[in-house]
């Protein structure tokens, strides 16, 4: 699976792409709109399942979220810290 990370106005986007497959998924904001998010890292382990972090500024504070697809893409949870 490949992954395809990019940054508009500091929010978090991601699209994934099956080896099987050239068409890539839609890309989802994943962060939170109104925090300047970046230095993201995807990574989708043995079981499928593609993981997302990033930094986020929240009331001032550095925070690490967390937001995980089960579906290959199509949906995402809701960020975490």
């Amino acid at each position: 699976m490949v992954k395809n990370i990019f940054f508009i106005m500091t929010l978090i986007f991601v699209g994934l792409c099956h080896s099987q497959q050239v068409i890539w998924s839609t890309p989802q904001n994943i962060s939170l709109s109104g925090h300047h998010s970046g230095s993201a890292q995807v990574v989708v382990n043995e079981n499928r399942i593609a993981v997302a972090v990033w930094k986020s500024q929240i009331a001032g504070h550095d925070v690490i979220r967390e937001s995980h697809s089960t579906d290959g893409g199509a949906s995402w949870s809701p960020p975490r810290n």
